[in-house]
């Protein structure tokens, strides 16, 4: 008998984007490390955030492993990004997550200096960097996704208040601001009903790859 459960999770976490960026700080990590030319570090790749600014520090080698290749697929093109384009290049794919011309650079810059396994998949998944009506690019896209999705359904009082919550020091205000404007949207019924949506998207989509 298939199990059902354990298929679906090992086709989510094989063949799409988890985190399309990493919320972690690493300054903590650097601090409690206290990294130097000599370190070697194995991390979680994610999606290489943090690999690039532990870099910054110059240790001697990093390994990112991750058991989801999609991770490792952007990771790399990340990192393909910063040695092979320019800063306007790198900007546009991973700050605003949309490039007009992704295309065409994919192909002519990008491409033939990735992974074998990064190919794969942005040969099929490239337009992640273009815009849709509901899918804004890359950081629309993948489970976290999600989250930028909801938040264009925001109230602009909450909208508001979320910038807010990013401007102030106080941990006792950030807490009444979250449990107001941001809580009962992540208790809320379109959030309830988004994410198993939206999973059901990404087995059917697999399945039609398989074939």
């Amino acid at each position: 008998m298939i199990d059902l459960k354990k298929t679906f999770y090992n086709r989510l976490s094989t063949k799409y984007i988890i985190y399309n960026a990493c919320n972690e700080d690493p300054r903590v990590d650097l601090e409690l490390m206290q990294m130097n030319s000599d370190s070697r570090i194995c991390m979680l790749c994610s999606a290489g955030c943090n690999a690039l600014h532990y870099l910054l520090d110059n240790p001697a080698r990093i390994d990112c492993i991750d058991f989801n290749p999609c991770q490792i697929a952007l990771a790399n093109l990340k990192f393909t990004v910063i040695k092979s384009s320019n800063h306007s290049d790198l900007w546009q794919l991973f700050s605003t997550g949309i490039h007009p011309r992704i295309k065409s650079i994919y192909r002519e810059h990008l491409r033939d200096r990735l992974l074998p396994i990064s190919t794969v998949f942005w040969d099929s998944n490239i337009n992640f960097f273009r815009r849709g009506w509901i899918k804004k690019g890359l950081y629309y896209r993948s489970l976290s996704g999600s989250l930028p999705i909801l938040a264009d359904w925001m109230k602009k009082k909450d909208k508001e208040a979320l910038v807010e919550l990013f401007q102030i020091n106080d941990l006792e205000k950030q807490r009444h601001i979250f449990d107001r404007h941001m809580l009962p949207y992540l208790n809320g019924k379109f959030m309830r009903f988004l994410e198993p949506v939206q999973n059901l998207l990404y087995v059917l989509k697999s399945k039609n790859r398989l074939k």
